[in-house]
C-alpha cells in the first residue's frame, strides 16, 4: 500500500518515507506531530527569555568594573545584564570553572565572589578571602584556580571548594598571572614596572625574566608560544625571548589594562581603565573588529573575561548551553512520541 511520495514535500520527511517503507497518510500524521512539538519548544524558549532569564553563552563578554559590579554582553556587544557581589569595591580579574560559574577578585575588599552559571540566576557567594588586593585568576588542567594577589605578590591555588592547595610567593608584586600548559610556570606582570616575569611553581622560585621593558598588565598565552600582554600605552604580541611580533592599539587610548581571548583563539578583547572602552582585535591583522562603551568612564573597568575562553594552562571551551540542551532534549522527546504513535 506504500504510496509515491508527493513532489514538493521536504528533504526530511522524504527520507523518513523511504527508510521506514511508511505510508504516506502516516508520514503526514508524523509531520503534524512535529510541528506541534517544536511549536511547543518555541512557546517554552519564549517564556523563559520572557521572564527574564540571562544564561552564559559561548563568547559573552564579561567587564568586571566599580561597586562591585561586573557588565554581562552578548558577543555582539549588548548589554544583557549587571551582576553584583553586594560586596562594593572594584571587581578586576575573572575565571570561569569546567561548569560555568564566575569567579571574580574584589581588589579593594581582599576577596573573590563567585557567581554561579551558566544557567539563571546567578547567585553571588563569597568563594575565599584573600588579602593583599587579590587581582587575577588563572585556572589549570585539574580545575583548580591560582589567584594572585598584587599588593602581597601572593599566588594561591584553591579547589573548587575553596580549600587552599599552596602558597607561592614572587618575592614582589603579582599583578596579572598566566599557566603554561604543562602547568610547572607560571608568567606574571607587576603593574609597576615593565616585563614579563616566569616563576617556577615546583621550586617557588623566579626563572629568567622573558621581558623587562615590555608588559604592564594583563597578558595571555597563544597557542604558537607567543604571547598577548596589555602594556599601558598599546597591546604587544611577543615571543618566547620578548622579542615584539606585533602591535595593538586605537588612536587616544594609553591605558590598556584588561585582556581576554575570545573562543576561537583568533581574536581578543582588551580594556582601557582611562576611558571605560573595550575592543576586540583580529590577531593576525591587529584589526579593530568590535567596540562596546561601558559607560563607566576613566577607573572603573579593570576585567575581562570571556565565556568560552580556552586557555593554555587551563583547557576550558565550550561549555552547554541550558537553551541549547532545552532544544535538543524536547526534539528527542517529541521524536520518540511520534514514533510511539506512528507505531499504534
Amino acid at each position: 500500500e506504500t504510496q509515491n511520495k508527493p513532489k514538493g514535500e521536504n528533504k526530511m520527511l522524504k527520507n523518513l518515507f523511504i527508510r521506514e517503507n511508511l505510508k504516506w497518510k502516516e508520514v503526514k500524521r508524523m509531520k503534524k506531530y512535529l510541528i506541534i512539538v517544536f511549536t511547543l519548544v518555541a512557546a517554552l524558549t519564549f517564556s523563559i527569555k520572557d521572564a527574564g532569564a540571562v544564561a552564559f553563552s559561548v563568547g559573552d563578554i564579561f567587564a568586571a568594573v566599580n561597586d562591585g559590579d561586573v557588565q554581562h554582553y552578548s558577543s555582539a556587544g549588548v548589554l544583557l545584564e549587571t551582576l553584583n557581589t553586594g560586596l562594593g569595591g572594584y571587581t578586576t580579574g575573572m575565571g570561569f570553572d569546567a561548569a560555568g560559574n564566575l569567579y571574580v577578585t574584589n581588589f579593594s575588599v581582599d576577596s573573590v565572589s563567585k557567581f554561579t552559571g551558566p544557567a539563571d540566576p546567578h547567585t553571588a557567594s563569597l568563594f575565599v578571602n584573600q588579602g593583599g588586593n587579590p587581582e587575577s585568576i588563572a585556572r589549570d588542567l585539574s580545575g583548580n584556580l591560582y589567584i594572585s594577589s598584587a599588593g602581597s605578590g601572593d599566588i594561591k591555588r584553591y579547589d573548587l571548594a575553596g580549600n587552599p592547595l599552596l602558597s607561592l610567593n614572587t618575592g614582589s608584586r603579582a599583578d596579572w598571572i598566566e599557566l603554561n600548559a604543562a602547568n610547572t610556570k607560571i608568567l606574571y606582570t607587576v603593574d609597576i614596572s615593565k616585563g614579563v616575569y616566569v616563576l617556577d611553581i615546583g621550586t617557588n622560585s623566579n626563572d629568567s625574566p622573558i621581558s623587562t621593558t615590555i608588559g604592564n598588565f594583563a597578558l595571555r598565552l597563544l597557542s604558537d608560544g607567543t604571547i598577548l600582554v596589555a602594556n599601558k600605552e598599546d597591546v604587544k604580541r611577543i615571543d618566547s625571548s620578548g622579542t615584539v611580533l606585533q602591535t595593538y592599539d586605537i588612536l587616544g587610548e594609553d591605558t590598556w589594562f584588561a585582556l581576554n581571548l575570545n573562543p576561537d583563539g583568533n581574536s581578543f578583547w582588551s580594556g582601557n581603565f582611562g576611558t571605560g572602552m573595550l575592543y576586540e582585535f583580529d590577531i593576525a591583522s591587529a584589526a579593530n573588529t568590535q567596540t562596546i562603551n561601558t559607560g563607566v568612564g576613566s577607573s572603573s573597568l579593570y576585567g575581562v573575561a570571556i565565556f568560552g575562553e580556552v586557555t593554555q594552562g587551563g583547557g576550558g571551551g565550550e561549555v552547554p548551553e541550558p537553551a541549547t540542551l532545552l532544544l535538543l532534549g524536547s526534539g528527542l522527546i517529541g521524536l520518540g512520541f511520534a514514533r510511539k504513535r506512528m507505531k499504534k
